[in-house]
């Protein structure tokens, strides 16, 4: 019988949720999945031998990462300004080839187009997040706030994205630090049902960031229709027109219209000090980079309790 004071929220989520799916499906269904999520940003550091190898080995040895789950997953900090004090954490999940040799989702999307197994990659990467963050919610009870890639093709995946919403229903603080990241401009294209389900999410307590932005948008109203609270704008670009004090005045005036309608502006490919300092001048209060802290996979960030004993 539903307790009386359940929250209306917690009702129409739930209604999202069919009862035969269980909390553990998600985890389960990483390599048979249609679901598609492609994780993003470069890692230069990541040595790989992929460039000069065919198109045809690639593609073999993407179905092999895929049958047998070569998977690792990194870590990048998002941290304060200018204190540099970790306040986020950035998941990333990486196809293992062989020992030291790594393809990011732009490597493997230049190689194939074989649709099938770009789906099994990307849902088998989505799905090693989230295990990862249940597993560290059932040791600690608490969660690690964390920004997830998340793209349209997983939300149009009903079966998939139901079995999401049951296990973040189960694990209510889980939710609350998790932070859906896309482009911007799916953000624009978004059909009813992809944004339905993004509304399920929002009414669990998941948050959502833009990024692959090039300046700071000033529609703060559809930017609030789309459950948005982040937003990433590479240093560069961010600071582009700001030469002039004219250019500096509108990116700073467009910066303090984010914050008073409660959304967070983040500085990501921070890679120098330079960068830094532009940054600075605009008051960005969190920033992300190699400067701040490389993606990592051997532990560098893994000394606080709640992500080592999940790692």
């Amino acid at each position: 019988m539903r307790n009386k004071n359940t929250s209306r929220a917690e009702q129409s989520s739930e209604e999202l949720i069919p009862a035969f799916l269980t909390a553990d499906y998600v985890v389960n269904q990483a390599t048979n999945s249609s679901a598609v999520n492609a994780f993003h940003h470069d890692t230069a550091d990541m040595a790989h031998d992929m460039t000069t190898t065919s198109d045809l080995v690639i593609h073999e040895r993407l179905r092999e990462a895929t049958r047998k789950n070569y998977i690792d997953l990194f870590i990048q900090p998002v941290v304060t300004l200018p204190q540099r004090h970790c306040a986020f954490y950035e998941l990333y999940g990486r196809l293992r080839i062989k020992d030291g040799v790594y393809l990011t989702a732009a490597d493997y999307m230049d190689h194939t187009h074989d649709e099938r197994i770009l789906n099994d990659l990307d849902t088998a990467l989505f799905s090693k997040c989230l295990k990862i963050l249940q597993k560290q919610y059932k040791s600690t009870g608490s969660a690690a706030p964390c920004f997830i890639n998340i793209k349209p093709f997983t939300l149009r995946n009903k079966a998939y994205m139901s079995s999401v919403l049951g296990l973040l229903s189960r694990y209510r603080q889980m939710a609350n630090g998790l932070v859906f990241e896309m482009a911007y401009s799916d953000f624009l294209t978004l059909s009813p049902v992809e944004q339905k389900i993004i509304d399920g999410l929002a009414k669990i307590g998941c948050r959502f960031s833009a990024d692959h932005l090039d300046e700071i948008p000033t529609d703060i109203k559809f930017i609030r229709t789309k459950n948005i609270s982040f937003m990433k704008i590479e240093a560069a670009a961010l600071t582009r027109g700001g030469i002039t004090d004219r250019g500096f005045s509108e990116i700073l005036s467009a910066k303090n219209n984010l914050d008073v309608n409660g959304i967070t502006l983040i500085a990501e490919k921070i890679e120098r000090e330079r960068d830094l300092l532009n940054i600075l001048d605009y008051g960005i209060q969190y920033g992300q980079g190699y400067l701040l802290g490389r993606p990592d996979f051997q532990g560098v960030y893994t000394n606080q309790p709640y992500l080592s004993q999940a790692l």
